[in-house]
C-alpha cells in the first residue's frame, strides 16, 4: 500500500484528504511549512514538517505526496524535484485545486452569480465571502427581515450586485 502525504494542512488539504479517503486511500500524514501546525492533527492525522521527507528517501514509488496548497504549487513542486522526487511518480497537484466548492445552500442561479462576480473581477472579496453575502441576503429575504442592504467600502459593487440579485 502506498504511503500518502498531503502537503498543506489547510482548507484544501482537508478537502483533498476527504476526497482521497472517499476513494479508499489512507492518509499517512499532512506536511506543512507552518511551524505552528507541526505535531498537531487534522482529521486525526498528524501534521509534519517538510523535514519528514528526509526520512522517506529511499522508499521509491511507495510514497506519494499530494500538493494541496493554492499559490505555492510551483514552489513546492520545484522543491520536491530538487530533492529527487518526480511529478506524476512521487507527487502531484491535488485535483481539488482550482475547482470551486459551493455551499449546499446555493442554488444554480446563485452559483452562477458568484462565479460571474469572481470571473469578471467585480469584487476583491474572496469566494467564501461572496457566498456568505449571498447566503446572508437570502436568509434576510426568506425570513422577511425588514431593512436595506448597504455595502461599505465599495470597489466594483460585487457584494451589492450579489445582494441586489437576491
Amino acid at each position: 500500500m502506498n504511503t500518502v502525504y498531503i502537503w498543506g494542512a489547510g482548507h484544501y488539504g482537508v478537502l483533498t484528504a476527504l476526497e482521497l479517503e472517499r476513494k479508499g486511500a489512507k492518509i499517512t500524514g499532512f506536511i506543512d511549512s507552518n511551524k505552528e501546525l507541526w505535531g498537531k492533527k487534522r482529521l486525526g492525522v498528524k501534521i509534519f514538517s517538510p523535514e519528514i521527507l528526509n526520512t522517506l528517501q529511499g522508499r521509491g514509488n511507495s510514497t506519494k505526496i499530494i500538493i494541496a496548497v493554492i499559490g505555492y504549487e510551483q514552489a513546492i513542486s520545484k522543491y520536491l524535484k530538487e530533492i529527487g522526487l518526480f511529478k506524476g511518480q512521487n507527487f502531484e497537484i491535488s485535483e481539488i485545486i482550482g475547482k470551486p466548492f459551493y455551499p449546499i445552500e446555493l442554488n444554480a442561479k446563485e452559483k452562477k452569480l458568484a462565479d460571474y462576480l469572481l470571473k469578471e473581477n467585480l469584487t476583491m472579496t474572496s469566494r467564501g465571502r461572496i457566498y456568505a453575502t449571498i447566503l446572508s441576503c437570502k436568509y434576510a429575504v426568506e425570513q422577511n427581515i425588514k431593512g436595506d442592504f448597504v455595502e461599505c467600502g465599495v470597489w466594483r459593487d460585487g457584494n451589492s450586485i450579489a445582494a441586489a440579485a437576491i
